[in-house]
């Protein structure tokens, strides 16, 4: 989430291990049933573990209340994917 410009998510579930890219994941996850549309996203990686990562984050459940909590910081969002020096 860093590289959105995001530094922490307050509504992780306390002790139940759930990293911060598995949050955000879990966020776009649940976009679809708030929009009514079909949302696949589709994170880069280059490590077998961040990939194990990934699709462990279809585990991870956001009540409504999680979800109230992380629409302000997607509020906050703005930009690319990428800063101009991260452009390859």
């Amino acid at each position: 989430m860093a590289e959105l410009g995001i530094g922490l998510v307050p509504c992780a579930p306390p002790g139940r291990g759930f990293l911060p890219a598995q949050i955000a994941l879990a966020w776009v996850y649940a976009q679809a049933e708030r929009l009514g549309v079909s949302v696949v996203p589709i994170p880069g990686t280059r490590h077998s573990e961040r990939l194990d990562q990934n699709v462990a984050s279809l585990d991870v459940e956001l009540d409504d209340d999680a979800l109230a909590q992380l629409q302000p910081l997607s509020d906050q969002v703005q930009g690319g994917r990428y800063a101009d020096r991260g452009v390859r």
